[in-house]
């Protein structure tokens, strides 16, 4: 064998060698991610299985007939928004990383690592929605009060953005986007639940002989929601009977804003998050 043919040889050797040893690599490390998202989910799923027995789904909660927010709740909202600053900071930067990995070439690297990028992401989006219920637990707080408070504080006080954006002021306009379109349907299933919140505070402002006078204003916010199956409660501003109680939270709960969460803040382990990269 001349040389050159052993050079080449060797040289083919020294190069599937390095595939192989990639590929194992790779293996291993899809292996330990599969494993730590599995891991990650069960606790987010066991801490919402809490949650629900405790204090039911999100849709089951029914707000005060007379509008008065408590500020003792308030502030039980802002200490579980305060826990979830470093993970949902982890969850982003890691989507950002997904969203950058599928805009490049293709091949077997690319495939890799975009499956081991979307598995992290995974495991940090188990992990915030863990940290959440956690803290939720912790302070004696239920999911639908949670989301209730959120919506009203953010969008009904604070004209935040209705219509949400995932990766909101971290991505391009494109990739904010594709993000968009593939979680519209998860929108759609906040919105229901939130609905289902609206539904129940009019049966008990009307129950109660609308002590507030807040039947009307609830009235013609649930027909915009049962029109429009993807509206967020009060994306026009609430009334001030509601917001008042807020409103000695106002710098407070602009602080505690983070519009690139967009609709993720919501998501329980029972919401289906598709992508579409």
């Amino acid at each position: 064998m001349s040389g050159k043919s052993s050079n080449l040889m060797m040289g083919l050797g020294v190069g599937c060698g390095v595939l192989v040893l990639v590929l194992v690599v790779g293996v291993v490390l899809f292996v330990a991610a599969v494993r730590d998202l599995d891991r990650d989910s069960k606790e987010s799923e066991r801490l919402q299985e809490e949650l629900v027995r405790a204090y039911g789904e999100v849709s089951a909660f029914v707000p005060p007939a007379d509008g008065a927010i408590d500020p003792q709740r308030v502030e039980i909202f802002l200490a579980v928004r305060d826990s979830l600053i470093a993970p949902r900071r982890e969850m982003l930067a890691e989507l950002a990383t997904l969203v950058e990995i599928s805009g490049g070439g293709r091949g077997p690297g690319k495939v890799v690592s975009g499956l081991k990028s979307g598995l992290r992401f995974g495991g940090c989006l188990s992990a915030f929605m863990a940290t959440r219920n956690r803290a939720l637990l912790a302070r004696g707080m239920g999911p639908g009060e949670y989301c209730w408070l959120y919506s009203l504080a953010y969008y009904g006080m604070l004209d935040k953005p209705a219509r949400p954006i995932l990766g909101a002021g971290l991505l391009g306009g494109e990739d904010v986007e594709r993000i968009d379109d593939g979680l519209r349907s998860s929108w759609r299933e906040v919105a229901r639940e939130l609905r289902g919140i609206t539904a129940n505070h009019l049966a008990a402002v009307e129950q109660q002989g609308d002590p507030a006078g807040l039947a009307s204003a609830l009235r013609a916010e649930l027909g915009l929601l049962e029109a429009d199956p993807s509206r967020f409660p009060w994306e026009d501003g609430a009334p001030e009977i509601l917001t008042g109680g807020l409103e000695p939270f106002r710098v407070r709960l602009e602080a505690s804003y983070d519009p690139a969460g967009g609709p993720l803040e919501f998501m329980t382990d029972d919401d289906e998050v598709r992508f579409s990269f």
